[in-house]
């Protein structure tokens, strides 16, 4: 923050206009926790939370704004494979031609998404949909990508069931164990 006298101005004219009393204990915590960030971002922030709410925003609310939040970035990141995977479909990614290697769906997708697309019924199902039901497959597709975001290790891939257990042995001798 460079103004900082600008954006105390602003959180006080904020408190007035919403009969807040804000001392001076508080004002030094949000300024404090807004330090980080440039004046623009901040001023922007601010200005969307005074267009939609009539209370005077706690901290988190303020940084919620400027930074988004952690969901906001789950649903960026479903997205963008949810496009992916229509790239994929678009290039052929299952397909294989005479003569020709294409790039398949690992090319184009994470392993998340792949797992995603898996329990969504996988090709063969998601080339079946309908254009009418892709609003529900959607979210179909975020509701899936936001239960197993995070938990990409547990996902252990393996070209064949019989390389799993060398995997497993390789992760477990990672963390210090010996494995016979």
């Amino acid at each position: 923050m460079q103004n900082s006298a600008h954006i105390a101005g602003l959180l006080v004219t904020m408190a007035e206009n919403t009969d807040t009393e804000l001392s001076e204990a508080r004002l030094d915590l949000i300024m404090a926790a807004l330090a980080k960030h440039d004046d623009q971002a901040i001023e922007e922030a601010l200005a969307r939370h005074t267009r939609h709410s009539r209370w005077f925003p706690r901290v988190s609310e303020i940084l919620d704004l400027i930074e988004g939040t952690p969901e906001d970035a789950v649903r960026l990141e479903a997205e963008k494979q949810w496009g992916h995977l229509w790239v994929a479909v678009d290039k052929g990614a299952w397909t294989t031609y005479y003569g020709e290697e294409l790039p398949g769906p690992a090319h184009y997708l994470s392993p998340l998404a792949r797992l995603v697309l898996a329990q969504m019924g996988g090709r063969e199902a998601m080339l079946a949909w309908k254009r009418k039901d892709l609003d529900w497959k959607w979210k179909d597709w975020l509701d899936h990508f936001r239960t197993l975001y995070g938990q990409e290790h547990l996902l252990l891939e393996a070209q064949d069931r019989k390389q799993i257990p060398a995997d497993v042995k390789k992760l477990v001798e990672g963390i210090g164990r010996e494995v016979k």
